[in-house]
């Protein structure tokens, strides 16, 4: 039951952050042209992408060892962690001198490229604090900052609406100065509850970044899967393709985020059990995973349909091929659920690089096949190489999971 209560805090809190830009897709879908949203989805990419350099993916790092030391002990590597995460936007920024060319052909000039660089870094201090509470089993706070976040996003951007100031950069504006308030006030409550001591530490930072550098190759081919499909089309087939394909994947992603919310509140249960090394217990977790899995076939098409069926009431005319897309993008993220959970032992065993060398290969993979398909089937062949690649990386993630783990998967037993 008490899985249950996390899981749905986990859903709105998510909902209300991450899934935000699906909220507000009846809003967006009318304020902006398809063009326009093409813009904003582009920028927000490459936001993503940023947050997973600038930060190297803090909150794995607490997830993986927050039962392995002492509090003490971790506060000093959080610190190092932050300052690491500050000193890694400087050489960021400069690269726009390098790229500023090409990224100006896609409207992000430096300006823009800086408030994106400062919501990545947000993004990822925001995710290692709430990864904290995550972690206690406390997934009230994890709520209320999103719940903040959304309120204050949404207030602002309704007045920029109402005197007819609102354009697709208000967003990222809106979004990197409510991150910084909130990350403050959330990164004071850390220190005050004694998880952050300012003590420079070089072993610290580079456990962090023996634990994390590797990730960054994993993190980004799953960033690369799930978004890079829009610089994609926009190089081979326009930027209206990508206001297009954009609305439909954000709505698809509305259950890849339900998906992260049960992922958020099993997270805790199975670190903590892992650390038993009990076979009992280990055999449960398989058998939550068949369950899990079973639910996420079932949940997949019901979402699926609930989502055609709304959309078809706010969508205008130059949407249309949204409703096309939308059940291979399904398919793609139910996926990707499915894949969530078999990760968890590679992080548990702190294997990231053999995590890392699968992820990379199938980044890879769908890289070619995806500019292959988009060649000869337009947008839509981005959503074929979605829903082969994510097939392709979770069957060899159960695979080696199960070779190098003893995990047995069909046993009777199960």
């Amino acid at each position: 039951m008490r899985l249950l209560k996390e899981s749905a805090l986990y859903i709105l809190g998510t909902g209300l952050g991450r899934g935000l830009p699906f909220l507000l897709l009846p809003v967006l879908t009318l304020q902006l042209s398809v063009a326009d949203y093409g813009k904003l989805s582009l920028a927000t990419t490459i936001a993503g992408l940023l947050a997973i350099v600038v930060g190297m993916n803090p909150n794995l790092f607490v997830f993986a060892h927050f039962f392995k030391y002492k509090q003490a002990v971790l506060a000093v590597k959080l610190f190092n962690i932050v300052i690491l995460a500050l000193v890694t936007c400087v050489p960021i920024l400069l690269l726009y001198t390098v790229l500023g060319e090409q990224l100006s052909r896609h409207y992000i000039t430096f300006w823009l490229f800086a408030i994106l660089v400062l919501i990545g870094l947000n993004r990822a201090l925001a995710a290692m604090h709430l990864a904290i509470d995550q972690m206690e089993r406390q997934p009230v706070p994890y709520f209320v900052f999103y719940l903040l976040m959304a309120i204050t996003l949404v207030g602002v951007m309704a007045m920029l609406i109402a005197g007819d100031n609102f354009t697709w950069q208000s967003l990222l504006f809106i979004e990197a100065g409510v991150l910084l308030l909130l990350n403050l006030v959330y990164l004071s409550r850390l220190n005050g509850r004694g998880y952050l001591v300012a003590r420079l530490d070089r072993a610290a930072s580079l456990e962090f970044s023996k634990f994390s550098f590797p990730l960054l190759g994993h993190v980004g081919a799953l960033w690369a899967i799930s978004f890079l499909d829009r610089l994609v089309i926009a190089e081979l087939v326009g930027i209206e393709a990508v206001g297009a394909y954009s609305v439909a994947h954000t709505a698809a992603l509305g259950l890849s985020l339900i998906h992260e919310s049960a992922h958020r509140a099993w997270q805790p249960i199975f670190y903590k059990k892992m650390q038993n090394e009990d076979p009992t217990e280990q055999r449960k977790i398989v058998r939550y995973t068949w369950g899990y899995y079973g639910v996420t076939v079932i949940s997949a098409i019901l979402y699926m349909l609930l989502t055609l069926f709304f959309l078809q009431f706010f969508l205008p005319p130059e949407y249309d091929e949204v409703f096309t897309l939308l059940p291979f993008l399904v398919t793609g993220f139910a996926i990707l659920g499915m894949y969530r959970f078999a990760a968890g032992y590679f992080y548990h065993y702190r294997d990231t690089k053999v995590l890392s060398f699968i992820t990379v290969g199938c980044g890879l993979f769908h890289l070619v096949i995806m500019i292959f398909f988009v060649l000869f089937f337009g947008a839509i062949g981005a959503a074929y190489a979605l829903i082969l690649s994510y097939s392709l990386l979770f069957v060899l993630t159960m695979m080696v999971a199960s070779k190098f783990y003893n995990i047995s998967w069909l046993s009777i037993r199960i």
